[in-house]
């Protein structure tokens, strides 16, 4: 049930620019020097783009575990 409403949000762009925009100005973020991101799949919160910038910006080192079926 979870997935299918996530799965019809409407604007999940907007809305993952604003979930990231709120953690990266978070004060255990801001002070962490590393961090645990993740890559989005299908309809999850959208976080290449904020996971890009912040190797770009070689402040934090980050972590991003790889997943796989088996």
């Amino acid at each position: 049930m979870a997935y299918d409403v996530r799965n019809a949000q409407q604007d999940r762009e907007r809305l993952s620019q604003i979930i990231t925009a709120k953690l990266l100005v978070q004060c255990d973020y801001q002070q962490a020097e590393v961090v645990l991101w993740y890559l989005h799949c299908r309809s999850e919160v959208q976080t290449y783009q904020t996971v890009l910038t912040e190797l770009l910006n070689q402040q934090k080192t980050l972590v991003i575990p790889y997943c796989t079926k088996d």
